[in-house]
């Protein structure tokens, strides 16, 4: 019972020493320009800046990987049904 308690009392702190990452920029804006706490929505990029960002920070948008073709697909399925 007492090494429970010991146990609990130990791992309480824990949570305490972790920071949230605060990325300059990584959301986009919600609706009407909305960002998280810190955040301003900038509508140049559509992104939302944290408030103690340069004002120079142009983010950089990320496009969706490209999907394999379905001719090399195709490929890689007979290559394994041999």
């Amino acid at each position: 019972m007492i090494r429970g308690l010991l146990g609990l009392i130990l791992w309480l702190p824990l949570p305490a020493c972790y920071d949230v990452p605060r990325p300059q920029c990584g959301f986009r804006c919600g609706p009407d320009e909305a960002c998280p706490e810190d955040y301003t929505c900038n509508p140049s990029d559509g992104r939302c800046h944290l408030n103690s960002a340069p004002p120079s920070l142009v983010c950089a948008t990320v496009d969706a990987a490209t999907p394999p073709s379905d001719a090399a697909s195709d490929a890689a399925i007979d290559a394994t049904a041999r």
